[in-house]
C-alpha cells in the first residue's frame, strides 16, 4: 500500500512509500490471523479516513486515521505507529463500515466489545455515541464456557462510498444449538429486518419464518450487496438450505417482482437450493 497520508502503514511517519518497507518491528512479529481496516467516507472523499487493523492470535493492533475513535486508543488522535488495543485476546473480529470503521471483537472468554463509528447505533451499545475504547456489550456476551454471539455476520461490509451507513448483524447461539440473528444500526430501508425503518441502537432479534413443518430456522451465514448509496440488500442462508432476504427493494434487488416496496422482515426467496 503506497499511500500513507493517514498514517495507516505503521511506518512511524506520513511518508507514502513506492517500495516495500519492513515494518515488522513496529507491528511486532507474531501469528497474524486477519488484516483489514477501512478506507473512504463519502463520495467527495473516497480514499480518505484510512486506518489499518492487524489481528494476531494474541492481540489486536491498529494505526492510521482515528477521527472516529476506530483505533481503540481512548482518544481520537491519529497514529503513525501501531497501537495495541489493551486487554483483548481475540477469537473473532468484525471490521465493517469503510473509513469511519466500526469494530466488534469476540474475546477468548466469549465477551463482545465494540468501538469506533456509531452514529446509527451500529456498535450495539444502546446509543449513537462514537466509542474510542473497547466497550462491553453485555447482551451479546456469553460465559467463559459458552458464547452467546459466535460470529459477526456483517464482517467486511464496505463500499467505495457511504460505507458508514452500516447495519450490524450478530449470529446468536441458542440453547437448542441453533442460530438466530440480532441486528442494530442503520435502517432507512428496513435493513435491520425488524419490521420498521428507525435506527436501532441495541442488538434485537430478527424473527425468521418457521418451515412448513414448524421447524425453527437456523441462520448460518449472510451475504450483502448495495443497489444505491444508502440501500443494502441482506440475505440470510439457513442450515435447512433456505434463503431469506430483506432491505432495500426499490429496484427489485431484494426480491424481483415484489411490488410492496422495501422488505422490512425476512422473506423466503425460493424453497431451497435444489
Amino acid at each position: 500500500v503506497p499511500q500513507s497520508r493517514y498514517r495507516q502503514l505503521g511506518t512511524g511517519n506520513t511518508t507514502s512509500q513506492s517500495t516495500f518497507v519492513d515494518v515488522t518491528t513496529n507491528w511486532r512479529a507474531g501469528n497474524i490471523v486477519k488484516l483489514g481496516g477501512g478506507c473512504g467516507y463519502v463520495d467527495s472523499g473516497v480514499g480518505s479516513n484510512c486506518s489499518t487493523v492487524m489481528v494476531f492470535a494474541d492481540r489486536i493492533m491498529t494505526c492510521g486515521d482515528n477521527s472516529f475513535g476506530q483505533l481503540g486508543t481512548g482518544n481520537t488522535t491519529s497514529r503513525s505507529t501501531p497501537f495495541q488495543v489493551p486487554n483483548l485476546v481475540p477469537k473473532e473480529v468484525g471490521l465493517a463500515g469503510g473509513g469511519p470503521l466500526s469494530i466488534h471483537v469476540l474475546t477468548t472468554d466469549n465477551k463482545v466489545y465494540a468501538w469506533g463509528f456509531n452514529d446509527y447505533g451500529q456498535l450495539g451499545t444502546g446509543d449513537a455515541v462514537r466509542k474510542s475504547s473497547p466497550t462491553l456489550i453485555p447482551s451479546l456476551s456469553g460465559t467463559a464456557a459458552t458464547p452467546k454471539c459466535d460470529k459477526f455476520l456483517h464482517d467486511g461490509i464496505d463500499r467505495y462510498a457511504y460505507g458508514h451507513y452500516l447495519t450490524s448483524f450478530f449470529r446468536i447461539l441458542t440453547e437448542r444449538g441453533t442460530h438466530t440473528v440480532a441486528s442494530c444500526g442503520y435502517n432507512s430501508h428496513g435493513q435491520t429486518g425488524l419490521g420498521h425503518t428507525s435506527a436501532t441502537y441495541t442488538p434485537t432479534m430478527i424473527s425468521f419464518p418457521r418451515l412448513e413443518n414448524g421447524e425453527e430456522i437456523s441462520i448460518e451465514e449472510m451475504a450483502d450487496y448495495d443497489t444505491t448509496n444508502s440501500g443494502f440488500v441482506h440475505i440470510g442462508i439457513s442450515r435447512q438450505r433456505r434463503v431469506y432476504t430483506w432491505g432495500y427493494n426499490a429496484q427489485g434487488g431484494a426480491l424481483w417482482g415484489y411490488n410492496l416496496g422495501n422488505i422490512l422482515t425476512p422473506l423466503a426467496v425460493r424453497p431451497n437450493f435444489d
